[in-house]
């Protein structure tokens, strides 16, 4: 069984992410990399699914996953979660860039083409975000991005929240500035 939103067997999702997090953590990078899951839920969905219809709803769903998609590069995937929830497994990135990618989602999403009858309707997108530890099990990352994307469900709207140390914290790019690398470019 496949799914229409991303090009991926449903009934396998779970186990597929495992072992792209399992690859994750054989892979020695550099002390200054990070790898980090990002999980998205687009806030009140069901008001666009209400006014849309199921079917058309799952058209927009595709649109804005190949909007996520269309920011990532080669060392990141896209999963479908279900429902208006997408997983985004990012490999070797400087933390900060790591950050300002999260920031770029969050606005990509919010400035996807809608249809006309919902329009006026916002579309924002809250994430949650856990790092990589080389001792982490895949249950326990999941764990840390879930409490993070609660978190941020939890602040309101369009919130990105990371696990950080024992606890999800928000995580803004605002003070950062733009990361200086090359990988720029390609967003």
């Amino acid at each position: 069984m496949t799914n229409d939103i991303t090009p991926m067997p449903f009934v396998k999702i779970m186990e597929a992410i495992e072992q792209e997090c399992e690859r994750c953590r054989s892979v020695r990078l550099p002390s200054n990399l990070v790898q980090a899951l990002l999980l998205l839920d687009l806030d009140q969905f069901a008001k666009f699914n209400s006014k849309l219809g199921y079917q058309h709803g799952d058209l927009f769903l595709k649109q804005i996953a190949t909007a996520i998609s269309k920011c990532l590069n080669q060392n990141e995937q896209i999963f479908w979660m279900g429902g208006e929830e997408f997983l985004v497994l990012i490999r070797g990135l400087l933390y900060e860039e790591t950050v300002y990618l999260t920031e770029i989602l969050r606005r990509k999403v919010a400035n996807v083409e809608r249809p006309s009858e919902v329009d006026s309707l916002p579309l924002t997108v809250s994430i949650g975000v856990a790092l990589f530890q080389p001792t982490d099990s895949f249950e326990l990352l999941m764990n840390r991005t879930e409490q993070a994307l609660l978190a941020a469900k939890g602040a309101g709207p369009g919130q990105i929240w990371i696990y950080h140390g024992d606890a999800p914290q928000p995580l803004s790019c605002k003070n950062m500035g733009r990361p200086t690398t090359p990988y720029n470019s390609m967003r």
